[in-house]
């Protein structure tokens, strides 16, 4: 059985991990380092994964038949009798099973409640292969429903290389999901659409950073840009933060102020990040002229 799982999570695991990939790409997160704001330079169009997630999902339902398992249990059977190894071995009880006492008056034509050792082929694909691909398409269809896609596809209308690129109609379902001013995007939209027409902007790192400048004349689309930019595709980041924030947040720690808190989570969580130390210096230096401490 251990063999015939691993060989069935293999073949299943496969696309999902395609999918994890794709949408780890698109995972943004922004670090603010001493007023210094910097991004990990990716593209951002979800229309793309959105295909992809569609024609997993359809992957998964086409390969729930009889034939798909077919062909896996020949490869299973192939690598046993390759290495030797009995398929059909019985497993060894290690205590003698009985009947339930609530039964003993009654004829018991079937174990109802109690584990079917006989573990052929179709157990593992009843029990194992069916049962897999049907959890996976519940989680599937649960995580990215059509309500979710469409979002998807309409966070993808602030890349700038999409056909859509600020787009009102195709944007307007996940400004509506965060609760933004849909008048106020439209004519914020009308304006922006010819002062960058012109312009050459490679993704939406570029294009923030251009609209940054007209914060005050565009809050809606830059609130509706900064939220697309943080939006994690799983819990996961987040977890690890918290868990590396009661790390640094000790008992003998309780009066550290929440700034303090704040950068060292920076510096533990994205530890990786390659900082320019003598330049940060420098700006320390340049705020902090008072100091004591000659740093330059």
């Amino acid at each position: 059985m251990f063999i015939v799982t691993l060989f069935i999570l293999h073949r299943l695991l496969g696309p999902i991990k395609i999918l994890s990939d794709q949408l780890k790409g698109l995972t943004y997160h922004y670090r603010i380092l001493l007023t210094v704001l910097c991004f990990i330079e990716k593209s951002l169009d979800y229309s793309n994964a959105n295909q992809l997630i569609i024609s997993i999902i359809e992957e998964f339902n086409q390969s729930r038949t009889e034939k798909c398992f077919e062909e896996i249990y020949e490869m299973i059977t192939g690598f046993c009798e390759d290495n030797e190894i009995n398929l059909n071995q019985e497993i060894k009880s290690n205590r003698k099973r009985v009947v339930s006492i609530r039964f003993k008056d009654s004829v018991i034509e079937s174990s109802v409640g109690q584990r079917d050792d006989n573990e052929n082929k179709d157990y593992y694909r009843t029990h194992i292969y069916y049962q897999l691909i049907d959890n996976i398409l519940v989680e599937l269809n649960n995580r990215f429903s059509s309500k979710n896609l469409q979002i998807l596809s309409s966070i993808s209308s602030l890349c700038p290389n999409n056909d859509n690129f600020l787009n009102f109609d195709t944007m307007k379902f996940f400004a509506d999901h965060l609760k933004f001013d849909l008048i106020a995007l439209c004519n914020e939209l009308n304006v922006v659409k010819p002062m960058f027409k012109k312009q050459s902007i490679s993704n939406i790192i570029d294009f923030y950073r251009q609209l940054h400048v007209y914060r005050e004349a565009f809050p809606v689309l830059i609130s509706v840009m900064s939220s697309a930019l943080t939006i994690p595709v799983s819990s996961t980041t987040c977890e690890r933060t918290f868990s590396k924030m009661k790390k640094i947040k000790t008992a003998v720690r309780s009066t550290m102020s929440d700034d303090r808190l704040s950068d060292l989570c920076v510096l533990a969580v994205e530890r990786t990040t390659d900082i320019n130390f003598e330049q940060l210096v420098d700006d320390f230096s340049n705020i902090h002229k008072n100091s004591r401490i000659m740093l330059k």
